[in-house]
């Protein structure tokens, strides 16, 4: 018996699907009211165990009590129960009738001739013997391998989120979607050594946790060199200004100085600015003859020098100003930046030391250019360059260029890394799993070969002629007619009219043959009724109202679940083949047996999930109570209505959804207007059903009859084409409420116990407008 249908992972409109909470479990008989388009089809469907799945893609789990009383959650093909549901729907149909008898094969033969004894018997006994120990061992061996794949499961899916959170962002392979299935993959690849792996280490996590950086300017400059620079200083030190030297000026360099530039101010002066003084061409030719030319010429020489070595010193600081910042560099190369900057740095102090003693020597040469000096004592270096930061510039500027490939293989070496601690973990479960797959294989193979055995028992115990007079006893009695009749012919089932192949059979006469033939089939075959779970799925199918009462009979009586089958689950879209079914559903003298009897279901489909202008719906199965006031509904048309007109009513003045208000300006002005017909007629059965007359005779309120009739005369029945209307209509809702304030005002007992018989007791007076 199917207790209840939890879950269903992806089939059809059923996708990622889950009972309702406060579900009730199906009883041995179930009614489920399903409009066209909510999933009815699809759920007797899934009731079939979806057979054309047999690798349970759909992942549909269900609940059952077995035969023997215990309770089990199927979750996979291949369970001995589906052996005892049968479904007639549609498909069943297409499957198992064919109506083409004339041009086609016609029926296929249901039943075969069989001529096997106890020897059959015997091992029809023991393929059941073997497959109920098979059904135990086989769920057994399935929970070890289901278990033993979700311990697998966890520690991959455990590494890939551990990867995902250390490597995000290291490669785009570890960003989101990283999960098990890649983790497996790199162990089936097979893992980078762990001694290469230690090699590398350091590096790839600088590599991991750095970012990307600017490529820096390299110094770009070549060595400088202060070589030439000593050997022009050696030279002027060794060098003296032969001339008729006064001796003053000789002895004071300041004075020489000081002269040496008046001389030129005085040339064609008589007299000294200074003193007075007249300047003779004697004193002026004196002056000359000291500040000779070989003395200019070494004036000259150590201030070139003495430029030379200001040009020095500029490039050697604006060297030192060009050094990026150690922050710059890439995070593993910033300590030997840093030694190398150091070193620069203390290259360039002995450098420019050295150029201090050449400075020092030329201004003691300059004191005295008429005595030859000793060169100056080696100090400091006379060559700065800076090849070792360009070198590490140069490797920081590699690295940028190279730094996002790089980055990802230090990522996929770390990867490697993190892999090395589970492979073998991994290796265990997958032996465990390949052992218990071979034991769940070499188990269902044997399962299948029982099955196998159990099919040809029944097929060579088969006999068409056994039920054929009651198959045609049966259609005749459903349609009212011996018109068409079954026959058996060359091994198949055909359906005659009037002697001759039927064709152009009505919709009607294909159901109910249908049904008859899926009804008949049930108790052939060695199979025990009573032991059968029967799904009918909208059996009454464009079918009058007279053969939908018919059908309802042969399902009743031939199948009367707990008597005859061991559970019936009816599905349709008719309401009053619904209602057919009340007093069946109501069987019990006490709630509590009629709960355990039967149950009544209302299946819809609702919007779930919204993807732009796109909305997602999926079917809803809600449970009903029987002791409830909306089972009251079943017993009549008038409770149905009198209660759909009323929740119509509360919803368009309570709810905010814009439906109620389109329900209250379409579908319920037709309720109630059935409704207030039904009414009328109930208290004055001998009038004519004048709706304007006999609103008169119930109502002194004129502007009420006048608002009811036109707009009940007018609102219901509409039809396209009438012009626009407004959805949302406040006269609607007016209106409606003077349909219950008219019963009321009528017949104010039958309208209060109305109200409490379909659970609106305590809205008796909203209703009417109070």
């Amino acid at each position: 018996m199917i207790r209840r249908l939890t879950h269903v992972k992806d089939f059809r409109c059923f996708q990622g699907w889950r009972s309702e909470s406060g579900a009730i479990d199906f009883q041995r008989l179930n009614l489920i009211y399903a409009p066209n388009g909510t999933g009815k089809s699809t759920l007797a469907a899934l009731l079939t165990g979806v057979p054309q799945d047999p690798q349970w893609r759909h992942g549909m789990k269900i609940t059952v009590e077995r035969s023997d009383g215990t309770h089990a959650t199927i979750g996979s093909a291949g369970d001995p129960f589906w052996d005892d549901v049968r479904v007639f729907s549609a498909e069943y149909v297409r499957a198992n009738i064919r109506f083409d008898v004339e041009d086609g094969d016609g029926a296929p033969a249901l039943m075969y001739l069989g001529e096997r004894s106890i020897e059959r018997q015997e091992r029809h006994e023991a393929a059941e013997k073997r497959i109920r120990e098979l059904t135990s061992e086989l769920d057994d061996v399935r929970g070890q391998h289901t278990r033993e794949i979700r311990l697998r499961d966890r520690l991959g899916t455990d590494k890939a989120r551990d990867v995902g959170t250390a490597l995000a962002g290291a490669a785009p392979g570890f960003n989101r979607g990283f999960d098990r299935r890649k983790v497996w993959a790199a162990l089936k690849g097979g893992l980078i050594p762990l001694d290469e792996l230690a090699a590398t280490e350091t590096e790839d996590r600088h590599l991991i946790d750095g970012a990307p950086r600017e490529k820096l300017t390299p110094l770009g400059i070549g060595p400088i060199s202060a070589a030439t620079l000593r050997t022009g200083v050696v030279e002027v030190l060794a060098r003296t200004a032969t001339s008729n030297m006064i001796a003053e000026l000789r002895d004071n360099r300041a004075w020489a100085d000081w002269v040496q530039h008046g001389v030129e101010l005085h040339r064609d002066r008589a007299e000294c600015l200074l003193c007075g003084s007249e300047m003779t061409p004697e004193r002026l030719v004196r002056l000359d003859e000291h500040f000779d030319e070989g003395y200019t010429r070494l004036q000259q020489a150590i201030s070139t020098l003495q430029e030379e070595v200001s040009v020095l010193q500029a490039q050697a600081q604006a060297m030192s100003q060009r050094i990026p910042a150690a922050q710059l560099l890439h995070t593993d190369l910033r300590q030997r930046y840093e030694r190398e900057t150091k070193h620069f740095e203390k290259n360039r102090e002995d450098f420019l030391l050295c150029l201090e003693s050449q400075v020092q020597a030329l201004e003691s040469k300059k004191a005295a250019p008429f005595s030859a000096q000793r060169p100056p004592e080696a100090v400091g270096t006379p060559t700065l360059e800076p090849v070792g930061l360009d070198e590490v510039i140069a490797e920081h500027n590699r690295r940028t260029d190279t730094f996002l490939a790089d980055r990802a293989a230090a990522a996929a070496r770390e990867f490697h890394r993190m892999l090395h601690p589970i492979a073998a973990q991994k290796r265990e479960h997958d032996s465990t799993i390949e052992e218990l797959d071979e034991r769940v294989r070499g188990m269902e193979a044997e399962l299948e070969r029982c099955r196998a055995v159990l099919r040809e028992t029944h097929q060579e115990e088969l006999d068409p002629y056994h039920f054929l007079q009651r198959l045609n006893d049966d259609i005749s009695s459903l349609l009212g007619h011996r018109e068409l009749v079954f026959d058996y012919r060359d091994q198949r089932y055909q359906v005659l009219r009037a002697g001759e192949p039927a064709r152009n059979l009505s919709e009607g006469e294909k159901t109910a043959i249908a049904l008859l033939y899926f009804l008949q089939s049930l108790e052939e075959q060695g199979r025990a009724l009573k032991n059968t779970v029967v799904v009918v799925d909208d059996p009454v199918s464009s079918l009058d109202e007279r053969l939908m009462f018919g059908v309802y009979s042969e399902l009743q009586t031939r199948l009367d679940p707990g008597v005859h089958c061991r559970q019936l689950i009816v599905l349709t879209h008719s309401y009053e083949f619904l209602r057919h079914w009340a007093k069946d559903l109501k069987r019990g003298k006490t709630p509590e047996k009629r709960r355990e009897n039967a149950t009544l279901h209302w299946m819809k489909s609702v919007e779930q999930d919204r993807v732009g202008a796109t909305a997602a719906r999926r079917p809803v199965l809600v449970s009903d109570d029987l002791e409830g006031p909306q089972a009251k509904i079943l017993e009549s048309e008038y409770f149905h209505l009198f209660r759909r007109a009323a929740l119509g009513l509360l919803e368009a003045r309570t709810g905010k959804s814009i439906d109620a208000d389109i329900r209250i300006a379409t579908s319920v002005p037709n309720d109630a207007r059935k409704l207030l017909e039904q009414f009328l007629g109930f208290k004055f059965p001998m009038q004519a059903p004048n709706f304007t007359n006999l609103a008169e005779k119930l109502s002194a309120d004129s502007q009420r009859r006048t608002r009811l009739v036109r707009f009940l005369h007018g609102k219901s029945h509409n039809r396209p084409g009438g012009g626009f209307r407004p959805v949302a209509n406040a006269e609607a809702t007016t209106v409606i409420t003077d349909v219950f304030a008219l019963m009321h005002e009528a017949d104010p007992e039958h309208y209060v116990q109305m109200c409490r018989a379909l659970g609106l007791a305590d809205e008796c007076d909203r209703l009417r407008g109070l």
